[in-house]
């Protein structure tokens, strides 16, 4: 017979595997839930039948048409990336639901009682057959429907619940109309630091130096998404980038994967300064990236720009005048 200190032993074992089975997961703040619908939206609502119907939809909160792939994409897109749904385990997962709620319910309106009752309806559906967007969609959509005022309460959409976050977060965090790069600059290169005085040159790209503007490479990476959540090089966003400029992604691919294979840095701000040196020094890809990454400043004050048609057809000249223009206000 085991002891009941076996017993407990085994019991903290099992805790401990389940814990290292199971995927890292962190409760998602407005600017990253934006960001994931935005995107989201981009991808998938120019495969509806009726794009604009479908994108009012969705920005409604409405599932609908429910019979388009489009809308079931678009819904697997959201779950998967929130982390609500899980692909590695094909099943919905309740206990992120309750993370999220733990993690910022002093901004939120949600009910304790019915965040326990959508964690617990999410728990009780069973794993999935596939993780195809048919299968995701139609495990979710009751689920939806029933426990919509929760769901958008815990994902900060229930009125002044995002408001509050941002006031309280200050320039810690990305303010809305706020871009990344000037984000990051304000908390790496604050007025009236020594630093300062290299931001104009490091804004016209040009190397900076030390321990600040490795973490200023570092926020800029992490938030306009060239770092995943694991600091990993992000290759295809940046040929997104470049693709959003009207330029072949190529020679950029090859260069990046090219300078991934032979970086041995592991701290992400050191390695962060290392990848921005390999775009800057390939002549093949130098002025596509400069260009690039101009326009990716003035897209990431609003991500909702371009679905909601704010966003002017691309121009260089134009891009390069706005840059200019935030130029003009960091370099006195």
């Amino acid at each position: 017979m085991h002891s009941p200190k076996s017993f407990l032993l085994l019991a903290v074992v099992f805790v401990a595997l389940r814990v290292t089975a199971a995927p890292l997961w962190n409760a998602k703040n407005p600017e990253q839930l934006q960001y994931i619908a935005a995107r989201c939206m981009e991808e998938w609502s120019p495969k509806a039948k009726d794009p604009k119907a479908a994108l009012k939809n969705w920005m409604e909160w409405k599932l609908q048409p429910s019979n388009e792939e489009a809308t079931q994409c678009y819904t697997k897109c959201m779950l998967e990336n929130i982390g609500y749904y899980e692909p590695g385990e094909k099943r919905l997962k309740g206990v992120r639901v309750m993370q999220q709620w733990e993690t910022f319910n002093r901004y939120q309106s949600a009910d304790r009682n019915k965040v326990h009752d959508l964690t617990d309806t999410f728990d009780f559906i069973k794993p999935l057959k596939s993780s195809s967007c048919s299968d995701v969609f139609n495990a979710y959509k009751d689920v939806h429907a029933k426990h919509l005022e929760t769901i958008k309460a815990i994902l900060f959409c229930d009125g002044k619940s995002a408001e509050k976050y941002y006031k309280d977060k200050g320039k810690n965090v990305k303010q809305k109309g706020e871009s990344i790069f000037v984000h990051c600059e304000e908390i790496h290169y604050p007025v009236g630091s020594p630093q300062r005085n290299e931001l104009c040159k490091v804004r016209k790209y040009e190397l900076g130096t030390g321990k600040p503007f490795e973490n200023l490479m570092e926020c800029i990476f992490k938030g306009v998404r060239y770092f995943n959540d694991k600091n990993e090089l992000n290759i295809d966003e940046i040929a997104r980038d470049f693709t959003q400029v009207g330029k072949k992604p190529d020679a950029v691919k090859a260069a990046m994967e090219n300078c991934k294979s032979k970086t041995k840095e592991t701290d992400p701000g050191k390695k962060a300064v290392e990848y921005y040196k390999c775009l800057l020094a390939d002549s093949k890809v130098k002025k596509d990236f400069m260009e690039a990454f101009d326009y990716r400043e003035i897209r990431s004050k609003d991500y909702y720009a371009q679905i909601t048609g704010k966003l002017k057809p691309y121009s260089a000249s134009d891009v390069r005048k706005e840059v200019n223009d935030i130029d003009s206000n960091k370099c006195v």
